[in-house]
């Protein structure tokens, strides 16, 4: 791949990030590192199979009980349950001082959210 590429993706990315959209840029730099790295020796059909992946849920690079593609594409049903990641209470905001009151609570909200979300098929308790 052209260093032209990587400079284009990294731009991308951190225009992305500095638009607000940190999970979208973290999520997209994960891909591009799994697809690179992580992937399995041979494959045939590699964009269905990385969708599955993709879209199984696991634990993906940079994040905790990761295993990567290959591992994922080698044993699909050897899955390390991942605990779900609560976000943290959001602060009441109150309308003394509302916006420094509100900044401070909308920059707690955004330091938890720096890794991508994921769906839930289960409702927590």
């Amino acid at each position: 791949m052209k260093p032209a590429n990587h400079a284009v993706k990294l731009r991308y990315t951190l225009f992305t990030q500095e638009s607000g959209f940190t999970e979208l840029a973290v999520s997209l730099w994960q891909a591009i590192l799994e697809l690179n790295f992580r992937a399995p020796a041979s494959i045939h059909d590699w964009k269905a199979k990385f969708k599955d992946y993709w879209e199984s849920e696991v634990s993906r690079l940079g994040e905790a009980y990761s295993n990567g593609w290959a591992a994922f594409h080698a044993d699909p049903n050897d899955i390390v349950d991942m605990t779900v990641k609560k976000d943290e209470d959001i602060p009441q905001i109150s309308t003394d001082r509302l916006f420094r009151n509100w900044a401070t609570a909308e920059r707690c909200m955004q330091q938890n959210a720096r890794t991508p979300a994921r769906t839930c098929m289960f409702t927590l308790s």
